[in-house]
């Protein structure tokens, strides 16, 4: 039913390949995203929910280019946050929809390499390259007073912009509420401002203590 809407979730890393999709727990690829809108009639409307740190700009282009060609409507959620790549794959949307308490992140494309001089020459123009297409995805999407160099500055900057001003830059529909707060990625080491990660350190030792017996006492009643 064409008046029914696809619900499709980006809740974790982008990668590359569908093999590597076993190593990042709800990780997308391009074949998943390739096989989810061949189930479609390419005129289904879909919601787009993203909740991601990013992962393989090469991966998250390719997804990118594929929801950017279905011919559905497209409606793009920024559930909590869109780093990196996954705030390219936002673009992707008709419409994109961020809380004010949201972030979008839009940094430089990143690689592990290794390799001679002459190999290192050529990952940089590669990197330099994808680094066009993300600032044209952006561009794409944003209001018509903010131009391409605006774009590449917070690009090279590492910015972390909240739904409210992303608002500022971007064709986005801002509203209320709270975010998903819990985001969890392989690539936040890579970035220089990562989101801080709640964690149970702040537990004192009683509370740690009575955690175990809880489990314990669980443990005897199975």
């Amino acid at each position: 039913n064409s008046a029914e809407k696809a619900k499709l979730y980006f809740y974790g890393d982008i990668v590359s390949s569908t093999w590597e999709t076993y190593f990042f727990e709800d990780g997308k690829c391009p074949q998943d995203i390739a096989e989810f809108l061949g189930d479609l009639d390419n005129y289904q409307a879909i919601e787009i929910h993203i909740n991601s740190g990013g992962g393989s700009v090469h991966g998250g282009l390719a997804i990118y280019n594929l929801l950017r060609h279905y011919e559905g409507e497209k409606v793009a959620y920024v559930d909590g946050l869109a780093a990196s790549i996954a705030g390219v794959i936002a673009m992707a949307g008709d419409e994109i929809i961020v809380p004010e308490t949201a972030q979008i992140m839009l940094h430089k494309p990143w690689m592990d390499y290794c390799g001679n001089a002459d190999d290192f020459r050529r990952a940089a123009e590669s990197l330099d390259s994808c680094q066009e297409t993300i600032i044209a995805a952006y561009l794409q999407r944003a209001k018509p007073d903010i131009g391409r160099d605006q774009i590449e500055e917070m690009i090279n900057a590492e910015t972390w912009l909240t739904g409210k001003k992303a608002g500022d830059y971007f064709d986005v529909k801002v509203e209320a509420g709270e975010p998903l707060n819990q985001c969890t990625s392989e690539f936040f080491d890579r970035y220089k401002n990562p989101p801080v990660i709640p964690d149970d350190s702040h537990l004192d030792e009683n509370q740690t203590k009575n955690q175990i017996e809880k489990l314990r006492l669980e443990l005897e009643l199975l």
